[in-house]
C-alpha cells in the first residue's frame, strides 16, 4: 500500500499536525485519514503531515511485518491473540515492547528533521510507543496524543509520555483511570472516522441508485479492507428465502469477489457484491444490519448510521475485546457458528422491541461527528 508521509495541506499556519499510523491492517490507517479530513475542515490554515513509520524501516522489515501480520489472522488466529494478550509481550520491559520504541522511534525521528510539529497525533500503538520514547528524549517536545481506533485499549498505548488520551467512550475513560491516569487527559471523542459518515442521504433514492428493492431490508456483509472470510458470512444465506436483500463487500480481496459473484447466481435471495469501495457511508445508509467479523472502524461507522451488528470470529485480541465491549453496551450480537447469521437476523428483523432496545444503546454509543471532535481538540488545544 502506497503512503504518503507528506500529505501536507498548506495555507497560513496555524498549527503543525504530525499525524502517526501504520498501514498494518486499514483501521489505522482510515482513522489517520478521518482525523486529517476532520482537521480540515475545521481549520484550513492546519499544515498536516501523515506518516507511516513502518514505509520508512527497511522494506524487507516493513513486508514481513504485514504478511505476517495477515498470515496469522488468517492461519493461526489463536496464536495472535496469545500475542496480543500476553504479558511477556506488553509489559513495560518486555524486550518485544523495548524492539518496537528503539525501532520506530528511529524512523519517526526521520520526518522531525524538516518538520517540528506542533502537536503529535498517534492511531497505531506502536507508533505511540516509538513517539513517547523520543518525547522521553527531548526529541519531540510537542503534545503526544494516542487515539484509540478500537473498542480496546492496546498496552502500548498507555504511556507517561501520552499527554493526552481519546477514547471510543466513558467506559474506556474509566479503565484508564484505573490504570492511574488523570481523567483531564482523557477526551471521549469517539473512533475517528470520515466526517462523511455525519450526513445523511435520501434513503430510497440511494436504493435506486444501487438497484437494490426498496420495500425488502437490506443486510450488509463485510469482510474488512482484505476480505478475509467474507465468504464464509455469505454461504449460509444461499437456502435463504427471506424477504431480504444482501450487499457484500470483499474489500480487495479479487479472488473472492469473483468465487462469490459465481456462487451467489444460485442463491434465492438478492445479492450485489462489491469489492473495495469508497462509498461505505451510502451503502450504510441503505442498510438496516451489518454483519462482519472486524469491529473498530468498521463498527464505529455503522454506529453512526444506527445500525445493530451481528460479529462472527471477530480477530482473535483487539477484535474479541471489541466484540466482546460491544455485546455488552447492547449494540452487538455474536454468533458462534455461521450457520447461525440467517436466524439471527430473521429473528431480530422480527422483534421489533429488541431493535428499538439496540437503536437507543447504538444511540448513547455513535459518536458519527468524532474526527470533527478531535480536530477541534487538536486545532485549539
Amino acid at each position: 500500500m502506497e503512503i504518503y508521509p507528506y500529505g501536507v495541506i498548506r495555507g497560513m499556519l496555524k498549527k503543525r499536525v504530525l499525524l502517526l499510523t501504520m498501514s498494518v491492517g486499514m483501521g489505522h490507517l482510515q482513522s489517520a485519514e478521518a482525523i486529517k479530513k476532520g482537521i480540515a475542515e475545521i481549520c484550513q490554515e492546519s499544515e498536516i503531515r501523515l506518516f507511516d513509520p513502518l514505509a520508512y524501516t527497511n522494506p524487507k522489515f516493513a513486508n514481513f511485518i504485514n504478511n505476517y501480520y495477515l498470515w496469522m489472522i488468517k492461519v493461526i488466529p489463536g496464536f495472535w491473540g496469545f500475542i496480543y494478550d500476553s504479558k511477556l509481550i506488553s509489559s513495560k520491559y518486555s524486550p518485544v515492547r523495548l524492539f518496537t520504541q528503539m525501532k520506530f522511534a528511529r524512523s519517526i525521528a526521520k520526518v522531525l528533521d524538516g518538520f517540528r510539529p506542533d502537536v503529535v497525533v498517534c492511531t497505531h500503538a506502536f507508533a505511540t510507543c516509538g513517539a513517547a520514547s523520543l518525547k522521553s528524549k527531548g526529541v519531540i517536545n510537542a503534545p503526544l496524543i494516542s487515539v484509540a481506533t478500537e473498542f480496546d485499549i492496546h498496552p502500548y498505548s498507555i504511556d507517561k509520555m501520552v499527554d493526552l488520551y481519546i477514547v471510543p467512550s466513558e467506559d474506556f475513560k474509566h479503565y484508564l483511570e484505573d490504570k492511574g491516569i488523570s481523567s483531564d487527559k482523557i477526551k471521549t471523542c469517539g473512533i475517528p472516522i470520515d466526517p462523511k459518515f455525519k450526513e445523511w442521504k435520501d434513503k430510497k433514492g440511494l436504493k435506486r441508485d444501487l438497484g437494490l428493492e426498496i420495500n425488502k431490508p437490506v443486510v450488509l456483509v463485510l469482510g474488512g479492507g482484505f476480505g478475509f472470510g467474507v465468504d464464509k458470512l455469505v454461504r449460509p444465506f444461499k437456502n435463504s428465502t427471506d424477504s431480504i436483500q444482501l450487499i457484500v463487500v470483499t474489500g480487495k480481496n479479487v479472488r473472492v469477489k469473483s468465487k462469490l459473484e459465481k456462487e451467489v447466481r444460485s442463491f434465492k435471495i438478492p445479492v450485489k457484491i462489491f469489492g473495495f469501495v469508497n462509498n461505505m457511508e451510502d451503502l450504510m445508509e441503505v442498510s438496516d444490519i451489518v454483519v462482519t467479523r472486524g469491529v473498530g472502524s468498521c463498527g464505529a461507522e455503522a454506529l453512526s448510521k444506527g445500525l445493530p451488528l451481528i460479529i462472527f470470529k471477530p480477530i482473535r485480541g483487539q477484535g474479541v475485546k471489541s466484540t466482546r465491549f460491544l455485546v455488552n453496551a447492547g449494540v452487538a450480537i455474536q454468533v458462534e457458528k455461521a450457520c447461525q447469521i440467517p436466524e439471527t437476523i430473521t429473528d431480530l428483523l422480527s422483534r421489533p422491541n429488541k431493535l428499538g432496545k439496540m437503536a437507543c444503546c447504538i444511540q448513547q454509543l455513535a459518536k458519527p461527528s468524532s474526527s470533527l471532535d478531535i480536530a477541534r481538540v487538536l486545532v485549539n488545544g
